[in-house]
Parts: C-alpha cells; sequence; structure tokens
C-alpha cells in the first residue's frame, strides 16, 4: 500500500469509531406516583425534580434534572424546581425532565397532592375593574373568560362587577381564575341603558369635531362618537344618537352601549384609534408561570362624549 494512503486510512479508520462513540441515547427516567406535599405556614411549597423522580440513570454522567407545570414552557425546563401555592391545593400535574452531558432528553410526567392544612387561603383569584375615561369605576359589566391548554382542557367562566364589597370600587374576583399554562381571552361587555350620558350637547359636541371646529382631545371621546361603530365618525352617527334621543329607536348598533379597551394599552394614532383597530378583549397567555392579581378595561360610553354618563 502506498506510503500516503496509510494516515489517509488511519485517519478514516479513527473518524468511524469516533462516530460509533457519539452518545444518541438519553437517560432512563421513571416518575415517582402517590406523591403528596404540605403547603407550609408561609402559604407554598417547592418541589425539587430530584423529589419526585422514582429512577434515573445513563452511560455518562452528569445528568441534568428540570420540572416544570405543564403547558408553560416545551423542550428542557430552566428551572429545578417549581413553586405551588394554596391555591393549588389538590391533585396537580409536574413534567419532569432528566438530560445527559451529551444533551440528550427524557421526560416523564406525575401528578402530586398538594395539601393545606393551615390557614391559607385555598383558591386563586384575580381581579377584573372596568373604569371610564374620568377614572370611575364601572358597576355591572359582564366578564367572559374562554380559554384552553395544551392538554385540551377548556375555561368558560361568566362574572360580573358590583359594589358589594366597596362602596368605591367595583370589580369581580374571579375565584375560578385557572391555573398557569392556559391561553386565555376576557372580555368584557355592557349592554343596557344605551341612552345613559347621551343628550344633545354630544351631538354638538360630536358635530363641531366633524367640522374641524373642535376636534376631540382623546382616543376614548372618537371611540364614543362612533355610534354605528364602523371604524369612523360621520354625520350618520349623529342621526343614530339622535333618534336615540327622541325615542324612534332604543337600541345601538350591534347591540352595545359601552366598548371596553384592556389598560394600558397605547393608541398608535389617538387622533384616530380606529388605525389600527383597538383590541376590546383581553390576552393573557400561557407563558407566565402565575396569573396576573388583576386585570382592568377602561370603558366608553357609546355616543358620550362628554363622559356625564352615570357608571352605576
Amino acid at each position: 500500500m502506498n506510503k500516503f494512503y496509510l494516515p489517509l486510512f488511519a485517519l478514516f479508520l479513527f473518524c468511524q469509531n469516533l462516530e460509533a462513540q457519539v452518545d444518541t441515547v438519553p437517560p432512563v427516567l421513571v416518575c415517582s406516583n402517590n406523591i403528596s406535599v404540605t403547603i407550609t405556614p408561609t402559604c407554598l411549597v417547592t418541589v425539587w425534580a430530584s423529589d419526585v423522580v422514582d429512577t434515573v440513570y445513563d452511560d455518562t454522567q452528569p445528568i441534568e434534572l428540570g420540572i416544570r407545570k405543564p403547558c408553560v414552557g416545551s423542550g428542557f425546563p430552566s428551572k429545578k424546581s417549581t413553586t405551588f401555592t394554596s391555591s393549588y391545593e389538590g391533585t396537580q400535574t409536574v413534567e419532569v425532565w432528566a438530560r445527559d452531558n451529551s444533551g440528550n432528553s427524557t421526560s416523564c410526567t406525575t401528578t402530586i397532592w398538594v395539601q393545606n392544612f393551615g390557614s391559607c387561603e385555598g383558591w386563586s383569584y384575580v381581579d377584573f375593574f372596568a373604569y371610564t375615561p374620568k377614572d370611575e369605576s364601572i358597576n355591572q359589566v359582564k366578564i367572559k373568560i374562554d380559554g384552553q391548554n395544551c392538554l385540551g382542557d377548556t375555561v368558560d367562566i361568566d362574572g360580573i362587577t358590583d359594589k358589594l364589597l366597596s362602596p368605591i370600587t367595583a370589580y369581580y374576583k374571579c375565584y375560578e381564575y385557572p391555573k398557569p399554562g392556559y391561553d386565555l381571552i376576557i372580555e368584557p361587555s355592557r349592554n343596557f341603558d344605551p341612552l345613559n350620558g347621551v343628550t344633545s350637547y354630544d351631538l354638538a359636541l360630536i358635530s363641531k369635531h366633524i367640522l374641524g371646529i373642535e376636534p376631540f382631545d382623546s382616543p376614548y371621546k372618537i371611540i364614543a362618537a362612533d355610534a354605528n361603530q364602523d371604524g369612523k365618525v360621520t354625520t350618520f352617527d349623529i342621526i343614530l344618537l339622535r333618534r336615540l334621543i327622541l325615542g324612534l329607536s332604543n337600541t345601538l348598533p350591534n347591540g352595545k352601549s359601552w366598548r371596553f379597551v384592556p389598560w394600558p394599552y397605547v393608541f398608535p394614532n389617538p387622533e384616530n384609534p380606529f388605525q389600527p383597530a383597538f383590541p376590546e378583549k383581553g390576552v393573557v397567555p400561557n407563558t407566565a408561570d402565575l396569573a396576573p392579581s388583576d386585570f382592568r378595561f377602561i370603558g366608553v360610553k357609546i355616543g358620550d362624549v362628554n363622559y356625564s354618563a352615570d357608571p352605576d
């Protein structure tokens, strides 16, 4: 054999041997079952990945562990522990992951029984508030929550803001607020008493805005002036509101008497809040491990451009 081919042949054998030694097999991982944890006096408990592993081994070392609640991420978790508050009382699911030194990973799923024997409140909740542009709380706002998680579990909750617990602030406290991992759509509505706050003075102000004599100084006033909700303010809106005042009609288009904007939405063009269309629903993505403590909206009474409507 030519002496120049010997090093190449040796290199070929070395590369074949190196390729054969590449680790592509993930660790063996078995989750424990019938695990229970107890909420501490601080109203939470931390569960480590190692706490819920029955068996884990691999040909190479070391083995890295991770844990997360379901539907809040993908791939290998960034944390080695997860926290349960008193709101998680009952059966909870966790994903446990193992990864070897070569980057091969595997996972298993198990359930944990979270016990709460102390004085911690055992329900999760979130407060929903609605305010006028004048920062007055709005009573009797219907709140609808729809959503689902990656496991196909759905959410369908209805509520209404009230002042039973506060003479000043109207809010809805949702005790059934779902755990992290859900994509949620939150939609407020208040569709009664369309004449509330609508007078001939509002029509005069809308006319001045259309003629450019006295343009509105707030995107919320422009939204209120759009009586037929077609994304612009015209004389036809004045006609609709005049018919309402004269008693020739008793409803507004689409059956809406209020429109709601999630706070703190910033209008890209305050002089034209319809371009782009402003959101009228709140969106809570499943990326957060903990739900927000409250969710707020600004409510606009359609036709009431001087904010004289009674929010109660």
